[in-house]
């Protein structure tokens, strides 16, 4: 299969070529009694162009086929809350790592998110760093 795509890659270049060529001379002397016929050869050689182009092309991807594939993953993500309750802690936490997810995910691709959270452990009042912090309304 590769000598018939080299093959036609060539056989495209020396077409693209040779077309080139016939246009320049023809430019150069558009009343030559002859230039009704290089036009219909031109015309022909674009036509053998695309032939050739096409079946390099369908040469080139045969056998690809486009599948819808349905993949899931999953991401385990322990954070430290600073919160007044622990299911403020939860939601916030859960919706934090969901907009970070959808943030790299990029917009290339179709996909649906579900992020759901537990507490894990209460550390209290500041015994441990906090990593996130949630960001209530100050009261007045």
């Amino acid at each position: 299969m590769n000598e018939l795509i080299v093959a036609l890659d060539t056989l495209f270049q020396d077409l693209d070529s040779a077309e080139s060529e016939l246009r320049s001379a023809a430019y150069r002397k558009p009343d030559h009694p002859f230039s009704q016929r290089l036009e219909s050869i031109n015309s022909t050689l674009l036509y053998l162009k695309d032939l050739t182009s096409g079946l390099l092309e369908q040469l080139e991807h045969d056998g690809e086929r486009v599948y819808c594939v349905h993949a899931s993953t999953e991401i385990a993500s322990w954070v430290r809350v600073f919160a007044k309750n622990e299911a403020d802690a939860i939601n916030f936490a859960c919706d934090k790592l969901e907009s970070r997810i959808s943030n790299m995910k990029g917009k290339k691709f179709d996909a649906y998110g579900n992020t759901i959270g537990e507490s894990v452990v209460d550390y209290g009042y500041g015994k441990d760093k906090k990593v996130l912090n949630v960001p209530y309304p100050k009261d007045k």
